[in-house]
């Protein structure tokens, strides 16, 4: 099974439907709508706050920017040209050595 988060954010309720199948449970598409509201990006990025807060109100470690902006492509945003073509090339070999056809966007 491979999920990118691509199709995640195209329709995530698809996704959540296919990793069920992938583990064999059986859902209802209401099942499916629940799971996916809470796992979306933003209700996830908000969970994260939460548990940052409460960790560094009692001194614990926190992971800053852990959830940066959730949209497709954010990625190439942070890293330079050619971070991007290296990138793009490692994931072309790989994907063709496991005879996947992988796109990012």
């Amino acid at each position: 099974l491979w999920i990118r988060f691509e199709d995640m954010k195209a329709d995530l309720i698809e996704v959540t439907r296919q990793v069920a199948d992938h583990i064999g449970l059986e859902r209802t598409d209401a099942e499916l709508s629940a799971v996916a509201a809470r796992c979306g990006f933003d209700q996830m990025k908000s969970e994260a706050q939460k548990r940052d807060e409460a960790a560094a109100k009692e001194g614990g470690h926190v992971k800053k920017d852990h959830f940066r902006q959730g949209k497709v492509g954010g990625w190439k945003e942070v890293m330079g040209p050619d971070m991007v073509a290296e990138f793009d090339a490692k994931t072309a070999e790989l994907a063709g050595s496991s005879g996947c056809s992988l796109t990012i966007a």
